[in-house]
């Protein structure tokens, strides 16, 4: 059997000692050690060493900073059978770990195009000669991604303010050590200096304090950060303690509503696509189906049958924890008068879970409100489409909304009245592409990846005014 690689930390300082600790796949097997930061006094070294590099960086000329992440892009593209590996080996289907590798590869592109565009305008001015504005990088920007699509969350969490001339400080978790620490390398052999990007990792047991310390230290002007919407609320806390901003994309709730004159067959492909992609564990993944009373019992029969045909194999979740969570919420739901109509809900004794379909959900329930992170849906009948509205709208999440109807200008009409980051029509909530900004409302966070929107993240609005 090979010897497990070892994942190091990528940093400048030499004045540091590191511990071993290993990595475990969802049926615990090794699948690397990683090496983590014993003295977090080294968390100083590393923000100094991070704000030289962001100068260097931003100084370097944008026909070249350009170049570099084009450059990355194409070393991506090339290696993306090293991130499908590491994904693959975290419990992710080839097909799903092939899908974001790609999209990685097309994200870092289109962020190396504004680095060439106008970055300000000539302003009219009575009190000065000339005035205008232009976006400046904010500096040096701490990024943390999780581990259930870590390519394609990595990929823009270093990219784009990169793109803005930020350097970054990227902390790697130890549910995937590796992704990380592939793009970084990628990224260094196109022409980023290690100063303007570094990757640290910590033991689990130091991980709440060195993010703290990361995210109060004066170097670090902002944080992105992409996660549950439990440690995004208290990471910005502390973030918000010495004022500083940060990009949060957190959980969804996500809902598809089915009108009466949508294509059932193309909505109930769609819905389960959306509810059982990577096993449920996206932050886009479908939780909530509103199906109009009219074409209930019709759309029902031929989601079944889709389900049949679609859910032929378990897949594991990354761990046991969220495994219990779905658990839970599903034993909860069943406990108070939810129907399950496809799958069956067994006692749980390991990380895998066959998908499965309620019924008769409602607000008394958890599983109604909370994210469920599991290949779970609910399917509600409805009369009112002002009432689904409502009831979206006192979700406390805001990430993705789909809506099915052949009267797109009506289903248009009901989208502007829905709180919701990105509302689908006549597509699945799984929806996410370079060209097209990311994000969510409410405590599904704040802030937009992708493209333009993304680079806008990492700069902010100076005003220069002249007179000879």
């Amino acid at each position: 059997m090979p010897k497990p690689i070892t994942i190091p930390c990528l940093i400048r300082s030499p004045r540091t000692t590191f511990s071993l600790i290993p990595s475990l796949s969802p049926t615990n097997e090794h699948i690397c050690n990683y090496n983590t930061i014993d003295d977090l006094n080294v968390i100083n070294n590393v923000c100094e060493d991070a704000h030289r590099g962001y100068k260097a960086w931003f100084l370097r000329p944008f026909a070249d900073r350009s170049e570099v992440l084009r450059a990355a892009a194409d070393l991506v593209k090339k290696n993306k059978e090293n991130y499908v590996d590491a994904h693959m080996a975290i419990g992710a289907g080839r097909q799903f770990a092939e899908l974001i590798a790609g999209l990685a590869h097309k994200i870092i592109l289109e962020h190396a195009m504004p680095i060439s565009r106008p970055d300000g305008e000539v302003l009219k001015s009575v009190m000065s000669q000339l005035a205008l504005t232009v976006r400046s990088p904010v500096g040096p920007v701490l990024s943390i991604a999780p581990w259930n699509a870590p390519t394609v969350l990595w990929a823009r969490a270093i990219a784009a303010p990169l793109a803005a001339g930020c350097s970054v400080v990227a902390k790697a978790l130890e549910k995937n050590p590796v992704t990380s620490y592939l793009l970084a390398k990628d990224f260094h052999e196109a022409g980023v200096d290690v100063d303007a990007l570094q990757v640290v990792q910590f033991a689990p047991k130091d991980q709440p304090e060195a993010t703290k310390r990361l995210i109060e230290h004066r170097r670090i002007k902002k944080m992105n950060f992409t996660g549950s919407t439990q440690l995004g609320s208290k990471l910005s806390e502390i973030a918000g303690s010495v004022l500083k901003p940060t990009l949060m994309e957190l959980g969804g709730k996500n809902v598809q509503i089915v009108t009466p004159d949508a294509d059932l067959e193309k909505a109930a492909n769609a819905l389960l696509f959306s509810a059982w992609l990577h096993n449920g564990q996206v932050c886009m993944c479908l939780d909530n189906c509103f199906v109009h009373s009219s074409v209930y019992k019709d759309f029902m029969k031929i989601l079944i049958k889709k389900a049949k045909e679609m859910a032929n194999s378990e897949v594991p979740f990354r761990d046991m924890e969220g495994a219990e969570k779905v658990h839970r919420l599903v034993s909860d739901a069943l406990k108070k008068g939810a129907q399950t109509v496809f799958g069956n809900h067994r006692p749980l004794d390991s990380v895998f879970m066959l998908p499965l379909i309620l019924s008769n959900v409602n607000p008394s329930m958890s599983i109604y409100y909370e994210e469920t992170f599991g290949p779970v849906l609910s399917v509600m009948s409805y009369n009112n489409i002002e009432e689904v509205i409502d009831e979206v709208n006192d979700l406390k999440f805001g990430l993705k909304t789909s809506i099915w109807s052949r009267d797109v200008m009506k289903a248009i009409s009901t989208a502007k009245e829905i709180d919701s980051g990105a509302i689908h029509i006549n597509g699945s909530t799984m929806h996410d592409e370079a060209t097209v900004p990311h994000g969510g409302v409410g405590q599904s966070g704040f802030g937009r990846f992708n493209s333009k929107w993304g680079v806008n993240e990492f700069s902010f609005e100076k005003v220069i005014t002249a007179n000879s």
